[in-house]
Formats: structure tokens, sequence, C-alpha cells
């Protein structure tokens, strides 16, 4: 993600994260815990492209 353009990052993202909604509806989290797992995984992936700079 890091090569992209910031376009090109949110087309890749938004899909991205739709899906894992998805999989953590079926898997039965809730609305709240959803939102919470998706915070946390895109800090993640933020503290991993900032820290490759």
């Amino acid at each position: 993600m890091n090569a992209r353009t910031y376009q090109a990052g949110q087309r890749y993202w938004s899909p991205h994260v739709a899906q894992e909604r998805k999989k953590l509806e079926r898997r039965g989290f809730t609305p709240s815990q959803i939102d919470a797992e998706i915070s946390r995984y895109a800090t993640a992936i933020s503290r991993i492209l900032h820290s490759q700079k």
C-alpha cells in the first residue's frame, strides 16, 4: 500500500474493510465490536506504513 497513490489506496482499502466487516458479522460480532476491531486494524496498518518511511 505504501507505493500506491492516496486514491489507489482508498480504492483498495474501502472494499477490503467492507469484506472484513462482513467476516466479523458472520462470526457474530456486534456492530460496536466490529468498529473497535476495524479501528485497531487500521491503527496497526497505519503504524506499519509510517514506520517504513
